[in-house]
């Protein structure tokens, strides 16, 4: 994972392979932004595995976002696109991999 903290937002890049053993990380990374109450833009295009655990952290972020302060830049890998699917998030508007707010 990478972290860019620009004015007037955060970027987080996640990178590789993504699972429960990048939870806490992942999670202590988006309270901290809550807490900074900046804009925020998650890139999913270089994950190259994503579990269950990390896409619900993603969906709560996005839930939490409801002011708009959240967006997923850049384009989701196949690897996103497969997992969403797959844990049956795709069809819920708005989340990743689904339809876009």
């Amino acid at each position: 994972m990478n972290v860019v903290q620009q004015e007037p937002h955060w970027v987080i890049r996640l990178e590789g392979e993504l699972n429960w053993g990048c939870a806490v990380e992942l999670r202590t990374l988006l309270l901290a932004w809550r807490a900074a109450g900046k804009d925020l833009e998650l890139d999913c295009s270089g994950v190259s595995e994503l579990d269950v655990t990390i896409l619900q952290l993603l969906e709560a972020a996005r839930r939490e976002a409801r002011q708009g302060n959240l967006r997923f830049g850049g384009q989701e890998s196949d690897a996103v696109a497969m997992a969403v699917r797959g844990a049956g998030f795709a069809d819920l508007d708005g989340c990743l991999g689904g339809r876009r707010e």
